[in-house]
């Protein structure tokens, strides 16, 4: 159950960081700092940061930190296919390799 909550975690990291991104991508943005941080994108993205270090405050209760902190590194594989979806950010092999041995590293401290 605990390794669900740390994915579930892990995706809202990402999709914070996303909208993060997009809304600091916005033409409105870019010209006022005011409009920025009160743009719909930034407040949601921040909230799911939020929720996100809330759920590792808990799940830090439950889980071991050396773990833990591996299975975090999963954020960065969402980051990754999240911002080729949505941002058409490409792929390349060399981040291929990366995530791979992100996924292989947690597996491995996880067992």
């Amino acid at each position: 159950m605990f390794y669900m909550l740390i994915i579930i975690n892990t995706l809202l990291g990402a999709i914070g960081g996303l909208l993060i991104k997009i809304s600091s991508s916005k033409e409105s943005s870019r010209n006022s700092f005011i409009k920025w941080i009160f743009s719909k994108e930034f407040i949601v993205g921040t909230l799911f940061y939020v929720l996100a270090i809330i759920m590792n405050i808990i799940l830090l209760k439950y889980i071991q930190y050396i773990v833990f902190i591996a299975c975090l590194s999963l954020t960065y594989v969402w980051t990754l296919f999240l911002s080729n979806i949505f941002l058409k950010e490409r792929i390349t092999q060399k981040k291929l390799l990366a995530i791979s041995l992100i996924i292989l590293g947690t597996i491995v401290v996880s067992i």
